[in-house]
């Protein structure tokens, strides 16, 4: 006859499975560095027995897995078989026809192979267990509602749900909604345990790129060369130039000796200017980063100026998507940009957060109905949302949504770390160069 404390003890475990004691995760992304090195973050901390990748904001989907499996395979190997949760991959929502997609899609690594499943809507939902959603790229409230009304269809759990606020909470083709998301949160998850919505300006300071010196051996050394080409300056700098002085008008923003780009038959122009931009917010290149803190700040001033005066909502919402861009760019001017180059790393660093008790979260900011200004719309950079000038608060039923402020960046930069501690098998982002694998600075 088994002994009363070993019977007492699985009866215990089995009435703490019903109760919901698996958990599973939920995670919407777009599988960028920062995306996938947050999602390494949930899994290690997180205690999940299965992931539900679901891939938005992109254009080639079998790429995209292909890319996930490759930074799986990656940090695989370093789990047990008897540990390793599983993974399953979904083709999510596909992107406006006129829109190119991510920046690193064509440079995607591992081998494409289609998504496990054809849609959000093919999960499954299991009776007891626990789903935590982590939303780092923009989705529809639809597939919010409907996540939501399988897991009570099924008697399951709603946990956690996190979303990082900005342009991550934009609508296609409903900048209204995009406005109001955190209210709509509130109103699908009304039976979740918390509700917890982040953006770049919940960091102090908001700079949200770290130096590769930082992540060497710590993630695939491919990714993060990859990565460190990134030409969102670049990118923001041209599109500014074209809202400013036509799309045919010289690159103002540079000194005059370097505007006429030059290029061989392998480099885009993005990349080119990209190259060259990157000596200016180094400082390498001392004219350039004249230049830059020249027309910077005047630029900022007019686009500033110019959304004020727009009555088209769209119009607005771009020029507020450009002035929070051009935010980030003020701060890289002002620290001075990696000399040996840098990666987006949001993501993780906000991640962290979720498993520490050090930081306090205080209920979302309010504005009244139809006083969402069009920088809140366009971005969480700059807007009066993330800012707390705070309209009139609005009734919450349900869980409310809550935020965090002033989140002191070296501190989370520093916990990140932790979780990636250096490693010879990822390699470092110097073996990545063609030809000269010496050379301390990415090209």
């Amino acid at each position: 006859m088994l002994p009363l404390h070993f019977l007492t003890a699985c009866l215990f475990f089995l009435v703490a499975q019903v109760a919901g004691d698996e958990r599973h995760l939920i995670f919407i992304n777009k599988v960028s560095i920062g995306n996938l090195a947050a999602l390494e973050i949930l899994m290690r901390r997180g205690g999940y027995t299965h992931a539900h990748i679901i891939l938005n904001g992109i254009r080639h989907f079998n790429k995209a897995v292909g890319h996930f499996d490759h930074w799986i395979d990656a940090f695989g190997r370093q789990r047990s078989p008897d540990t390793s949760p599983a993974f399953t991959t979904y083709k999510g929502r596909s992107l406006p026809d006129d829109h190119p997609g991510e920046w690193y899609e064509s440079s995607f690594l591992g081998t494409p192979r289609e998504p496990g499943k054809k849609s959000l809507y093919e999960m499954k939902f299991l009776r007891g267990v626990i789903y935590d959603i982590h939303q780092v790229v923009s989705t529809s409230p639809r597939d919010h509602q409907w996540i939501y009304d399988q897991i009570i269809a099924k008697d399951a759990y709603i946990g956690r749900v996190f979303v990082q606020h900005g342009p991550n909470t934009q609508i296609y083709d409903n900048l209204g909604l995009s406005r109001s998301f955190h209210i709509e949160l509130e109103r699908i998850y009304r039976t979740a345990r918390r509700i917890l919505i982040v953006c770049t300006n919940s960091i102090e300071p908001a700079e949200i790129s770290v130096s590769l010196s930082e992540l060497n051996y710590r993630l695939p050394y491919e990714h993060l060369y990859k990565a460190s080409k990134d030409p969102f300056a670049a990118n923001t700098l041209i599109r500014v130039n074209n809202v400013l002085n036509g799309e045919k008008a010289e690159l103002e923003f540079l000194p005059e000796n370097l505007r006429k780009v030059e290029r061989d038959e392998n480099t885009s122009f993005v990349e080119a200017v990209r190259r060259l931009v990157r000596e200016g917010l180094n400082g390498r290149d001392v004219n350039l980063k004249a230049s830059l803190n020249s027309w910077v700040p005047e630029a900022r001033k007019t686009v500033k100026n110019e959304m004020k005066k727009s009555q088209d909502d769209y119009q607005r919402a771009y020029l507020g998507t450009l002035l929070q861009r051009l935010d980030a760019i003020v701060l890289k001017l002002k620290n001075g940009q990696p000399r040996e180059g840098e990666v987006a790393f949001a993501d993780p660093m906000l991640t962290v957060v979720l498993f520490s008790n050090k930081y306090k979260p205080q209920p979302f900011p309010r504005q009244e109905q139809g006083e969402a200004s069009s920088s809140s719309s366009s971005g969480c950079r700059g807007s009066r949302v993330c800012n707390a000038e705070l309209g009139q608060k609005q009734k919450v039923a349900g869980t409310e949504a809550m935020t965090y402020k002033n989140l002191p960046r070296q501190e989370l930069l520093d916990e990140v770390l932790k979780h990636f501690p250096e490693n010879d098998k990822l390699g470092s982002y110097t073996w990545a160069f063609p030809g000269d694998h010496t050379s301390p600075y990415p090209n």
